[in-house]
C-alpha cells in the first residue's frame, strides 16, 4: 500500500493529517475542523502506520470537540482488516476511553461484536498499556464466536496478541493453535557463547541474531593478520550473521579492510541492494570521519544503498562545507517524498548547525508527511540557534509525536508556563515529555 495523498499543508485537513500541533489551535479556537478530524481518523494519515502515533492526538482533541464517537465506530466497522483500515480509528476510541469518554468505550466494545472485531480486539488490549483492563470474559467469548476462518487468519497474522493466554478458557481457541502449529512449545537451546579461546572462525560459525553482539565484542579484540583477514572474508560472505558480526568487529578496530570492497560495489551502475550488505552500517559508523565522509559526498548521488550509507554518514559527521550539498538534497527529497532521506539530511544540518538553514528546515517542518522528522528539525533549529526554534517549539508541545513534544518542552518559550503545566500533570503522558516540561518549568 502507498503513502496516502495529504491535502496542502496549508490547510486544516493537511494540519490535521500530519499531525501538527498547529492544527489543534485551527480546529478548537477556529469554531471549525471536527469534519477534518473524522476525516483523518477514518481515512488513516500515517506515513507508517508501525511506527507514527496519532491515536493519542486525534483522541485529544476529539474531547476538546466533543464529538459524535458513532462515525468512529463505524469507521471501525467499515474499515478493511487486510489492510488495517480500521486500527487507528479503534485506537482514538480505546485512547477516548481511558481518558473517560464512557461512550467510547461502548462503541469499541460493540465492535468486537462486528466486522471490526479484530481492530477492536487489538484496541482493547492495548489499553493494558495505560492500566486499564477494558477486556471482559463477553468480549472473548464474542471473539471466540467468530468464523472458524478468520480467527485462524488472524492468529497466523497477528502474532502480537496473547492468543495462548486467551486459548487457557477457550478450547476453540486453543484448537486453532493447535491446529497452526502455534501452540505452546519447548524453549529453543541457549545461543552458543563465545570464548576468547574460540578461534576467529570458529567465532564466525557460531554468530547468530541472539549472540551477534558478543561475538562481535570478542572478535574486536583480535588484532593479528589473520583474524583480520577471516574477519574481512566473512563479512564479503553470503552468511549473514557471520558477516554483521565481522563487520561490527572491524568498525570496532576502526579497520579500512573493507573500503576498497565498498568503493568498488557503490562505484558499480547498479549498487546491490542492503540485504547484500549485512553490517555495513555498522561498520562504516565506527571509522573516521576522515574516511568515510569524502566518500559519502560521492555515494549520495549513486542510489541504492549507497546512497543510504552515505546519509547516515552524513547525518553523523556533516560538516560546513557539505552544507549546500545537504540543502539541495534535503529539498530534492522533500518533492520526491523520500521521507528517511529527508530525516538524515534535517539531522545532517543538526551537525552543521547553521542558521542559513533555517528557512529549509522550516519548510521540512510543516510539509513532510513523517511526524519523525520533526524533533529532528528542532533539534536541528536548536543546534543553530535560530530564532525560527520559539515558535515552532510553542505549537509542538502539542504535536502528535511524543518526542516532538518532549524537545518543544525543552525550549518552549516560558510564557507557555500552562501548557508546560498540562504536560507536567498528565498522567497519560509519556513520561520523557512530563519530565521535560518539568525541568523547563524550574
Amino acid at each position: 500500500m502507498g503513502a496516502p495523498a495529504l491535502d496542502p499543508p496549508e490547510t486544516v485537513l493537511g494540519q490535521l493529517q500530519r499531525g501538527l500541533g498547529r492544527a489543534h489551535f485551527a480546529a478548537t479556537r477556529g469554531g471549525a475542523g471536527e469534519g477534518e478530524w473524522l476525516h483523518c481518523v477514518s481515512h488513516d494519515p500515517r506515513w507508517d502506520r508501525q511506527l507514527e502515533e496519532r491515536a493519542a492526538y486525534y483522541a485529544k482533541l476529539g474531547l476538546e470537540l466533543c464529538v459524535d464517537v458513532t462515525p468512529v465506530g463505524e469507521a471501525v466497522r467499515s474499515g478493511d482488516p487486510r489492510r488495517w483500515d480500521g486500527g487507528l480509528a479503534a485506537d482514538v476510541l480505546m485512547e477516548m476511553a481511558v481518558r473517560g469518554r464512557a461512550d467510547a468505550l461502548q462503541a469499541l466494545r460493540a465492535e468486537v461484536r462486528h466486522d471490526g472485531w479484530l481492530a477492536a480486539l487489538t484496541a482493547l488490549e492495548r489499553a493494558r498499556e495505560y492500566g486499564q483492563n477494558f477486556f471482559t470474559p463477553s468480549d472473548l467469548d464474542a471473539m471466540a464466536d467468530r468464523p472458524a476462518d478468520e480467527l485462524r487468519s488472524a492468529i497466523e497474522r497477528q502474532g502480537h496478541l496473547p492468543w495462548g493466554k486467551w486459548a487457557k478458557t477457550e478450547p476453540r481457541i486453543a484448537s486453532l493453535l493447535k491446529e497452526a502449529g502455534l501452540a505452546e512449545s519447548p524453549p529453543r537451546p541457549e545461543a552458543p557463547k563465545p570464548d576468547t579461546s574460540m578461534t576467529t572462525n570458529e567465532l564466525l560459525a557460531i554468530a547468530e541474531p541472539r549472540n551477534g553482539v558478543r561475538v562481535a565484542r570478542v572478535l574486536a579484540q583480535r588484532k593479528d593478520a589473520a583474524s583480520i583477514a577471516a574477519m574481512i572474508e566473512a563479512a564479503r560472505g553470503s552468511d549473514r550473521d557471520a558477516a554483521l558480526a565481522a563487520c561490527r568487529a572491524l568498525g570496532a578496530l576502526g579497520h579500512t579492510g573493507l573500503l576498497e570492497h565498498l568503493d568498488e560495489v557503490f562505484g558499480s551502475p547498479n549498487p546491490a541492494p542492503p540485504r547484500r550488505h549485512p553490517g555495513v552500517a555498522r561498520y562504516l559508523e565506527g571509522l573516521s570521519p576522515d574516511h568515510t565522509l569524502p566518500r559519502a559526498r560521492v555515494w549520495l548521488s549513486k542510489g541504492g544503498y549507497a546512497a543510504v550509507a552515505a546519509e547516515r554518514i552524513l547525518a553523523r559527521e556533516a560538516r560546513a562545507e557539505d552544507r549546500s550539498l545537504v540543502e539541495t538534497t534535503l529539498g530534492v527529497a522533500l518533492d520526491d517524498g523520500a521521507v528517511y532521506r529527508a530525516c538524515s539530511m534535517v539531522e545532517a544540518l543538526e551537525s552543521i548547525g547553521d542558521r542559513r538553514s533555517t528557512e529549509v528546515l522550516v519548510q521540512t517542518f510543516e510539509r513532510i508527511p513523517y511526524s519523525w522528522a520533526r524533533p529532528r528539525v528542532l533539534r536541528a533549529l536548536a543546534a543553530s540557534r535560530s530564532d525560527a526554534l520559539a515558535a515552532l517549539a510553542r505549537e509542538a508541545l502539542w504535536d502528535c509525536d511524543e518526542e516532538a513534544r518532549e524537545v518543544a518542552a525543552v525550549h518552549a518559550p516560558r510564557e507557555m508556563r500552562e501548557r508546560l503545566a498540562q504536560l507536567a500533570d498528565d498522567g497519560l503522558e509519556a513520561e520523557g515529555v512530563r519530565d521535560a516540561a518539568r525541568a523547563r518549568l524550574g
